[in-house]
């Protein structure tokens, strides 16, 4: 019986600027976000680097590479178009996934994206952050990001042909408005909807406060979340058709 390899799912943090500062995220130094008191040093990969920790001959090894968003958003790493074109260069099957908060770059930027994505049979997946639906919801958590431009963002993207998904985090201030999320998301090119809660929140830290440019806010726990799924997907509404197109 001939051996059959295991392929890997290897996640790459390119790079650890963000241009977001979003108040539980790593990166940031949670007693004063606005001081941009970062712990780890600022860096990025470039396309040399990538090709030395991922050598085109192995790829033969990799189910799916994500370019994850943990220490900072691949989106402001300097290469990456020349990244990304390097992995579906090196490979015909390899999937690539990036995760990122969607408001950088341009639409010209995100339509050339998706051509070149199409152009490789769509091996590539952007899953944006959506957190409101609206600007004052989604910037709630969402610091310094435009969602009118992450919606441009995706919609430039999908309509080339490409996919999309969005992630959400509840929290109090957004739990209610879930529904209005998954159709904005939808109405903009998305096909599939995360929705998680913040996995800061435990026993010890409920609430969340934070200093933002010198002022103490909070962000609170949700309290439906259980149950959100659940309502999304089995009430037979016209509202929620399209959501349920995403949420499944």
């Amino acid at each position: 019986m001939p051996y059959k390899i295991k392929r890997l799912k290897p996640m790459v943090d390119l790079s650890t600027y963000c241009n977001a500062a979003c108040p539980q995220c790593h990166r940031t130094d949670q007693e004063d976000i606005s001081k941009k008191n970062y712990w780890l040093p600022l860096v990025q990969w470039s396309l040399e680097t990538f090709k030395k920790r991922f050598p085109a001959r192995d790829f033969y090894l990799y189910k799916r590479i994500t370019l994850c968003g943990t220490w900072g958003d691949p989106m402001m790493n300097k290469d990456i178009l020349e990244i990304i074109t390097y992995i579906l260069e090196s490979s015909r099957r390899v999937q690539i996934l990036i995760n990122t908060n969607g408001s950088m770059r341009n639409e010209e930027f995100w339509w050339n994206l998706g051509i070149l994505n199409y152009k490789y049979n769509l091996r590539l997946t952007v899953v944006f952050a959506i957190d409101g639906a609206t600007q004052e919801q989604h910037a709630t958590y969402r610091r310094k990001t435009e969602l009118d431009k992450v919606l441009l963002h995706m919609k430039a993207f999908t309509e080339s042909g490409s996919e999309a998904k969005v992630y959400t985090v509840v929290f109090k201030h957004n739990e209610n408005d879930i529904k209005k999320i998954a159709k904005l998301a939808y109405d903009n090119g998305a096909c599939y909807m995360y929705i998680c809660p913040s996995n800061r929140f435990n026993r010890n830290l409920d609430p969340f406060k934070f200093v933002y440019e010198d002022k103490v806010e909070t962000l609170y726990a949700p309290e439906k979340i259980t149950k959100f799924t659940e309502l999304l997907l089995t009430k037979e509404t016209d509202n929620l058709l399209e959501a349920k197109r995403i949420l499944v």
